[in-house]
């Protein structure tokens, strides 16, 4: 009810919507928990690296078909804790809030077929121009990415960091996105997940 921009009707129209976030990082999770949505997508608790979530979104049919194989533990960038580290097909899923491989595949089984397909919203974060060129011109009707710089393309949205409160402190794009995702004081987060950057 705190949420600016909150209104029953367009809460009501994402919670019947069965909405699935295909997101590069924490933000599905993350807004999913916040408004009390189920997870109608596997892209949650893990990252991609830019190019390969570009990869996966240019032919996401065919990766959702591809086994997950086990390739590494990775430490996280605090240096706090490790996580398993996945391979499909040709791109990696860093399962960043699992702590075996058997327990991130498991559920990346079962959400990929909650996947709706006829109402996706895509979401990722660029500091990089070409990236973002790559992103806006794939074939999504909704999609957003966080940039830190101003662009006019269709799909990019410029987190302006002197508005958030962690301003003074050395965070680096990903975690103002997510910062913006509990506290989406920069854009209506209803808007954004019915119809996309508005």
């Amino acid at each position: 009810l705190c949420l600016p921009g909150f209104s029953f009707d367009k809460y009501y129209a994402l919670k019947i919507s069965k909405l699935s976030i295909i997101s590069s990082h924490c933000f599905g999770g993350i807004v999913s928990h916040l408004l009390g949505l189920k997870f109608y997508s596997p892209f949650v608790n893990l990252f991609l690296t830019e190019k390969d979530f570009i990869k996966f979104l240019k032919d996401p049919l065919m990766y959702v078909d591809e086994k997950l194989f086990y390739v590494r533990r990775e430490m996280d960038k605090g240096g706090e804790f490790d996580f398993p580290v996945c391979k499909m097909g040709d791109i990696e899923l860093h399962m960043n809030h699992y702590n075996t491989f058997d327990e991130a595949t498991k559920k990346w089984y079962d959400r990929i077929k909650r996947i709706n397909w006829f109402n996706l919203c895509i979401q990722m974060y660029t500091d990089d121009p070409d990236i973002l060129e790559d992103f806006d011109n794939l074939p999504y009707g909704k999609k957003i990415c966080f940039t830190s710089f101003k662009s006019n393309l269709p799909s990019a949205y410029y987190v302006n960091k002197e508005l958030c409160p962690w301003k003074d402190k050395k965070y680096d794009l990903s975690d103002y996105v997510i910062y913006h995702a509990l506290q989406p004081y920069q854009y209506d987060i209803f808007d954004m997940l019915l119809y996309g950057k508005k």
